[in-house]
């Protein structure tokens, strides 16, 4: 009994120290456009403020018009050429992507405080109470859900860095 305690109470830990390290998994995503956009500004010499709506229409609400002027902004210059246009394209689906992927992350976070809130409510209830064994089955049925739900955001986060390597080849 003693050692389920344990067990639960040390898993709970664990998942702490698990927390405190993907603190800054969060940032990423939204660090790596911001580059391949500055990246992307400053090789076709475009002011900031004009050319964010039509980059970034996904994520920030602009108007339609600094959208539209942002889109003539972009198509007066004279460095651009096709590919590059399929970059801004590539930007704004990036951007898209990158907010469901930080909703997955924040699922995860929201299912890792969970667990370790169900494994030191599970670890006190196992070591004051007799209770042992009944509590296992949903202590794993607990853990197969998070299972599933980390695997479906690591294939996400695998889905936007394939787009953000292939916007980086594209833009070379």
């Amino acid at each position: 009994m003693i050692d389920l305690a344990n067990f639960f109470l040390g898993t709970g830990i664990a998942l702490l120290i698990a927390l405190i390290g993907w603190s800054e998994k969060f940032s990423g995503p939204s660090k790596e456009i911001m580059e391949l956009e500055r990246k992307f500004i400053s090789q076709f010499e475009l002011k900031k403020k004009k050319v964010l709506p039509a980059l970034r229409a996904a994520k920030e609400k602009f108007t339609f018009m600094e959208q539209i002027d942002s889109i003539i902004e972009i198509a007066e210059n004279e460095k651009l050429e096709g590919k590059d246009i399929h970059t801004i394209e590539m930007i704004e689906d990036l951007n898209g992507r990158r907010r469901l992927l930080e909703a997955g992350y924040n699922g995860r976070y929201l299912i890792v405080i969970s667990l370790i809130l169900m494994c030191f409510s599970f670890g006190s209830v196992v070591l004051y109470f007799s209770l042992s064994m009944e509590l296992v089955p949903y202590f794993l049925g607990c853990i197969a859900v998070s299972l599933i739900f980390q695997l479906l955001i690591k294939n996400r986060e695998d889905n936007f860095i394939m787009l953000m390597n292939e916007a980086y080849d594209n833009f070379g």
